[in-house]
């Protein structure tokens, strides 16, 4: 949850702040945005971009 947050705020913020803010390491972030997506959270993104799309 952490590092999707600070995935979504990355052209507002740096990386390097919003992980020490977090208190997640930035080998962390970086190794979670390589790492292919699992089928439940390709699943939750469809169902964000349809509830954005309703409201």
């Amino acid at each position: 949850m952490k590092v999707a947050w600070i995935k979504q705020h990355e052209p507002d913020f740096s990386v390097k702040s919003m992980c020490r803010f977090m208190s997640v390491s930035r080998s962390a972030y970086y190794g979670w945005l390589e790492r292919p997506q699992i089928a439940i959270e390709k699943d939750d993104a469809e169902l964000v971009e349809v509830i954005k799309t309703l409201f």
